[in-house]
């Protein structure tokens, strides 16, 4: 009967278990009460030849052909493996970057997110620039560095604000590097340098009024005692004026101006 010689074909095939005879079988018997496990094990075995060849070209190709296979998923894997085992050997930023995009679902997206970071932050520390760590911190703001790239980038603006030594420029890294461990002592040099100023201020108009908010606004400054002598001298003079106003002795007011 067809029933009997279809199950004797079908023992047959199986004891070969090849792909071209379970090909055969399904071509010969393609809605036999064996086709669907001759469609199985023809599966099994092509994947099998497929995972064995380990190449990115024939699991593409199995894939593309095998739309409905069982094994696309594990297909899948061991084809995101190869393309992630591919770009850990180039091993550039390029190549890594590229991974990410191609691969977006990817089961290695953490490693190449953990290899991208390293080799950003080589590159950076490399060029050892604030453009280069600025820059670093705009592409990779979630890094694991980005704590230690920030100190360093404290470090370079510092010692920046620390050539340049001007009330600007100390001005400018409190501004724009706010908690940085640097910051008290900027603030030390700022207000140093504003006090200098402020005294050289004092000196070049050297009236009372000036000393006098020296003295309010800096009370701890190394110029004090200077301040305070100096406002004491003038003091004295404006006294000692305004009692020669009152006494009308125009010579001793001629000699007093000509001091």
């Amino acid at each position: 009967s067809l029933s009997g010689q279809t199950k004797k074909t079908w023992e047959k095939t199986r004891d070969k278990n090849s792909i071209n005879e379970y090909k055969n079988f399904i071509e010969r018997f393609p809605k036999g009460k064996y086709t669907g496990l001759a469609q199985k094990y023809l599966d099994s075995l092509e994947y099998l030849s497929v995972k064995e060849k380990n190449s990115i070209e024939s699991i593409e190709s199995y894939i593309t052909q095998h739309p409905n296979s069982s094994y696309i998923p594990e297909a899948n894997r061991q084809l995101d493996r190869l393309f992630f085992l591919n770009t850990k050997s180039e091993g550039s930023i390029d190549s890594y970057e590229s991974f990410l995009v191609r691969h977006k679902n990817s089961l290695y997206t953490s490693q190449v997110n953990q290899s991208l970071d390293s080799l950003y932050f080589i590159n950076a520390r490399n060029s050892g620039t604030t453009q280069a760590y600025e820059e670093f911190l705009q592409k990779r703001k979630f890094s694991k560095y980005s704590n230690e790239v920030n100190h360093l980038l404290d470090s370079l603006y510092f010692i920046k604000a620390e050539t340049e030594c001007t009330i600007e420029a100390y001005s400018s890294f409190i501004e724009q590097r706010k908690g940085s461990l640097y910051s008290s002592e900027a603030n030390d040099r700022l207000n140093s340098l504003l006090m200098e100023r402020s005294w050289k201020e004092a000196l070049k108009i050297n009236d009372i009024q000036g000393y006098e908010t020296f003295i309010r606004n800096y009370p701890d400054s190394k110029f004090i005692q200077l301040a305070k002598t100096r406002k004491n001298d003038l003091e004295k003079q404006k006294n000692e004026f305004g009692q020669l106003i009152k006494s009308g002795n125009l010579q001793n007011l001629k000699n007093f101006c000509a001091r």
